[in-house]
């Protein structure tokens, strides 16, 4: 074969060969670029998510069980206070005592609590209000209604039967609280250990399974 076209053939075929190897590098590199740019874009997605459940549990917390829980201690240490100042007084002098510190101020923390649970209903931690919740409006509406009554009206309602105080509702509310505060912590955690794409809701699986009060 004539040595020019053994030259020729060779060139064409080294030519073919860094073209293709071009054409493969270039292939690869592309492809690496939008893989990367997808893992971002997950990323970031993510971080956007836990950002997001983040806010909501930090809005309940501060702005629903936190409130809630701190008025229902003041209202049990309130009541321990009356029944230390009771344990030392005349007992005719105990209705008295009720009243007043029923006016001054039970009735202003049952109405901050009552505002609370009528405004940021939205917070509560599970897709339904806990009976408990309806139990303590019942408690609260007689109170203010008695209280009521008595200063505008002068009727005594003293005979009447009273509505408990829903024990339940304070075990729901640090369940509520509890459970929150779980959460912020396993989303802070995650935000701050770079976000993984993993199944199920931000920080569920750090949560372990879904409780309610009475499963405990």
């Amino acid at each position: 074969m004539d040595p020019n076209k053994v030259s020729l053939i060779l060139g064409v075929l080294s030519a073919t060969v860094t073209a293709v190897g071009w054409v493969f590098l270039n292939h690869l590199s592309r492809q690496k670029d939008r893989e990367e740019r997808l893992a971002s874009n997950l990323r970031a997605d993510k971080i956007k998510r836990l950002e997001i459940s983040l806010k909501q549990v930090e809005a309940q917390i501060a702005e629903f069980y936190g409130p809630v829980d701190g008025l229902i201690h003041q209202i049990w240490a309130v009541w321990e206070v009356k029944e230390r100042i009771k344990s030392a007084t005349a007992e005719d002098t105990w209705p008295g005592i009720d009243h007043f510190l029923a006016e001054r101020y039970f009735s202003e923390m049952h109405t901050d609590l009552r505002r609370l649970i009528g405004e940021k209903v939205h917070l509560i931690e599970g897709a339904t209000i806990p009976e408990s919740f309806y139990d303590y409006m019942k408690h609260s509406v007689m109170e203010n209604i008695q209280i009521t009554l008595w200063n505008d009206k002068k009727i005594s309602t003293l005979k009447a039967e009273g509505i408990k105080w829903p024990g339940q509702f304070q075990l729901d509310v640090q369940f509520g609280l509890h459970r929150c505060m779980q959460r912020y912590e396993a989303l802070l955690e995650e935000l701050r250990s770079g976000p993984q794409e993993q199944a199920g809701s931000p920080g569920a699986s750090l949560l372990g399974p879904q409780m309610t009060p009475s499963s405990r």
